[in-house]
């Protein structure tokens, strides 16, 4: 195998391709290092996409997800949702036009967080004369900006259609706001469903408080926070005590 290297301009290329290039020019000695140079420019094209959609500056908002991610293990596990990591979250929320899942803002934050590390790995090759391990890496980044890009292509294609189908929402007839009704509806049986199995559990079981009944069904009867269903209680069997 041909020893294979990178020099300062290649790092230089590199560091230098932050956003999408139309005329990237690629060096056919390189074949290695110029697939990873197209598989980054690949990335570059969805992720600047996604940031023409949500108008937003792409370093800044880079820079949000960034600073979330690095709150966001760390602070769920030692602290839950702490108000550091709150902030985080509102200011990413609010620098977006559409609203997106908030998974998908985990994502984002994952891949801004490993490209960064994986670019670093990459600009360390210029010190580095392992041909296996130059190849190793290159294969790595191809594979994972390749990745990276499908998923922003995925994400922008389902805000695209959201979009679409808001347009064609707000061209129908007001009579559609009927399903809004329906849905309040529906939300409102759920609710009262809830409400009743919490009072079949409680009275089924031996429990010493409301609270504690609370603790130990609210997860069952798909709460997500024991207080409501505590209330719940409270007001039912308080009134019939009185």
């Amino acid at each position: 195998m041909a020893e294979i290297s990178l020099t300062t301009e290649d790092i230089k290329i590199l560091k230098s391709l932050k956003k999408f290039n139309e005329e990237l020019r690629l060096d056919e000695n390189k074949p290695s290092f110029s697939m990873v140079l197209m598989s980054l420019n690949q990335f570059n094209y969805s992720y600047d996409f996604f940031c023409q959609i949500m108008k937003i500056e792409k370093d800044d908002f880079s820079k949000l997800l960034l600073g979330f991610r690095n709150n966001l293990y760390e602070d769920l596990e030692n602290t839950g949702l702490s108000e550091v990591l709150k902030v985080d979250i509102n200011n990413i929320y609010n620098s977006m036009r559409y609203f997106i899942h908030f998974n998908d803002v985990v994502l984002l934050s994952d891949i801004c967080f490993e490209k960064k590390s994986l670019l670093n790995d990459l600009e360390n090759l210029q010190f580095c004369r392992d041909s296996k391990q130059i190849i190793s890496t290159f294969f790595i980044a191809f594979d994972r900006f390749f990745v990276w890009a499908q998923a922003i292509n995925i994400l922008n294609e389902r805000i695209k259609n959201s979009i679409n189908i808001g347009q064609k929402l707000k061209k129908q007839p007001k009579h559609v706001v009927d399903i809004h009704k329906k849905g309040a509806q529906a939300r409102k049986m759920v609710f009262e469903l809830k409400k009743a199995k919490a009072y079949e559990l409680y009275e089924k079981g031996k429990y010493h408080s409301y609270a504690q009944c609370a603790r130990e069904i609210y997860l069952e009867i798909g709460v997500n926070d024991p207080r409501t269903v505590s209330n719940w209680l409270s007001e039912k069997y308080s009134k019939k005590k009185k």
